[in-house]
């Protein structure tokens, strides 16, 4: 691993890394090996990053990795059956800025890797082929005032199919994976109260292919997050309760499962309580 600096505030750094990946799947009543397999790899990494001015700096990056394969999930006619490791490849470039009271981030990245999904014709899981992952994020936070911070995000994502078994499915949509997120996260400071702040947040999730064909989607959803703590000091040891409410207007939707397949039932309003001590 080497890293490079010069008078410009730039720096440059890689590496190399070996991964072996060995994975097995065993009968839970007669511990007989049903499946498994072994994949090993030499991969690259490459990153760097230039300070164009105090506000402003701009990074980019190469990255192989191995990655463990997927294992069949329950329901699925080949349930614990797991595949092989597949090197994936990903590069991103991006900007940072901080004009101290506020911040953000942007970023272009392409991800490519295997193609694994739950085949809802036949409910196998399945590997084949690989997906290409192309998308922006961007990113803006900070305390535009004092005692009021918030940070805001949305990404859109364009996740294709590539060299599917006889092409069937090249150019398709990658199943589970959303065009675009949403989320903003803020908190207030109760000047009437000291150590009381208001919290809350939203997240967004647009529309996902159910299936590897594209035949339909899975709606889009939103939730809404709402809570609040107190600070205080018992014997110079600081206290913080929290209370949160969780799905606040309790809708139900169905939760794509991120490029394997499956759906999963959203979570019921729920309230959450807790006390923590610092010492």
């Amino acid at each position: 691993m080497q890293q490079r600096r010069s008078k410009r505030p730039v720096s440059v750094i890689g590496g190399v890394r070996r991964t072996q990946i060995d994975q097995s799947n065993f009968d839970i009543v007669t511990g007989q090996q049903l499946s498994g397999s072994s994949a090993s790899a030499v991969t690259p990494s490459i990153a760097g990053l230039i300070k164009i001015t105090p506000w402003l700096a701009l990074y980019g990056n190469y990255i192989e990795a191995l990655e463990r394969g997927g294992v069949a999930p329950p329901g699925t006619v080949n349930v614990g059956q797991t595949f092989p490791a597949l090197v994936s490849k990903q590069h991103e470039f991006g900007a940072k800025f901080d004009f101290q009271i506020l911040g953000a981030t942007f970023a272009y990245y392409n991800i490519n890797k295997a193609n694994q999904y739950i085949d809802t014709a036949t409910n196998i899981f399945t590997q084949d082929g690989r997906q290409e992952n192309r998308g922006y994020e961007v990113t803006i936070f900070g305390e535009p005032i004092k005692g009021i911070r918030f940070v805001a995000g949305a990404s859109f994502i364009d996740a294709v199919q590539l060299q599917t078994d006889s092409g069937e499915f090249d150019g398709k949509k990658v199943t589970s994976v959303p065009d675009s997120e949403y989320r903003l996260a803020a908190e207030v400071d109760l000047p009437f109260v000291p150590g009381f702040t208001v919290t809350g947040a939203i997240y967004h999730t647009g529309p996902a292919p159910y299936n590897n064909a594209n035949t339909f989607d899975v709606p889009s959803w939103t939730r809404f997050d709402l809570g609040a703590r107190y600070v205080y000091y018992v014997d110079q040891v600081k206290m913080t309760a929290r209370f949160n409410v969780e799905s606040l207007t309790n809708e139900a939707y169905w939760i794509a499962g991120y490029g394997s397949g499956g759906l999963a039932q959203s979570g019921a309003r729920r309230y959450v309580a807790s006390l923590t001590a610092s010492f």
